[in-house]
């Protein structure tokens, strides 16, 4: 393959992804939000999901129902999330 081949794969590579993070961005972070209460906690998540799109991308992994993938992936990390803080103790009455 030539460069010129390449370069333009690539830019649609990133036009792809731009397009999911513009249609999905907002919603996907309220569906974050509304299940992690932390804001930092939730960005951090909605970066990784995204992350994970980049990637999948990269290795060439075929997605099927974009969107689908998006919140299956954000259930997922929120699911790590809250594994990695373990069980919150109870408060103790006096």
């Amino acid at each position: 393959m030539n460069e010129a081949v390449i370069d333009g794969m690539a830019r649609e590579r990133d036009q792809r992804i731009a397009q999911a993070v513009k249609l999905e961005g907002a919603r996907l972070r309220n569906f974050i939000r509304r299940r992690v209460p932390d804001e930092r906690d939730a960005e951090d998540i909605l970066q990784e999901v995204f992350y994970e799109l980049v990637e999948a991308d990269r290795m060439m992994k075929p997605i099927e129902q974009l969107s689908g993938w998006l919140y299956r992936v954000a259930r997922n990390r929120i699911t790590d999330l809250f594994r990695k803080k373990g069980p919150r103790p109870s408060p103790t009455i006096p």
